[in-house]
């Protein structure tokens, strides 16, 4: 526990008093949010939805958005494969199960990207990773990787 006096106190709020009003004003912000019929409070709040995806990455966030119930962090999860590598899935979900998936979008897979993926998935056991592409039609294809037992239909 941080034991400060008041002349060290008034000292940090005035040195962070910006980010403590701007914290202020998004707690204010989210009391105001109607919250949509059926969906979770926690999935609005941990759910975000960045500008750089690209055409196919979100046209699968609005798939999953449309027929799930998962949180659904985008492109803001990083994971540690080794000093100075890392791994950052397009769509980490916590789901209502407790396993968290983790989504990869592709229009087509390079090799490097192929090895990152399996290798990420090996470390990480207790995630369930899928590949995700879209086939001819608009169909979804959904693959488990390395393959476990587990199929989504989604």
């Amino acid at each position: 526990m941080v034991r400060w006096s008041e002349d060290e106190l008034r000292a940090f709020k005035k040195k962070y008093k910006q980010d403590m009003d701007a914290s202020a004003e998004k707690m204010k912000a989210m009391e105001n949010v109607k919250k949509p019929e059926g969906v979770p409070l926690v999935r609005l709040l941990a759910q975000d939805r960045p500008d750089d995806m690209n055409k196919l990455e979100r046209a699968f966030y609005e798939h999953l958005i449309r027929t799930t119930n998962y949180v659904i962090l985008c492109q803001s999860v990083k994971l540690r494969m080794a000093d100075k590598t890392w791994y950052s899935p397009d769509f980490f979900c916590l789901c209502e199960d407790g396993i968290a998936r983790v989504f990869e979008t592709k229009g087509f897979m390079r090799d490097d990207a192929a090895v990152k993926l399996k290798t990420t998935a090996e470390m990480y056991p207790y995630f369930r990773f899928y590949l995700v592409t879209k086939k001819k039609g608009g169909v979804w294809d959904i693959r488990p990787v390395p393959p476990h037992k587990e199929i989504l239909e989604l």
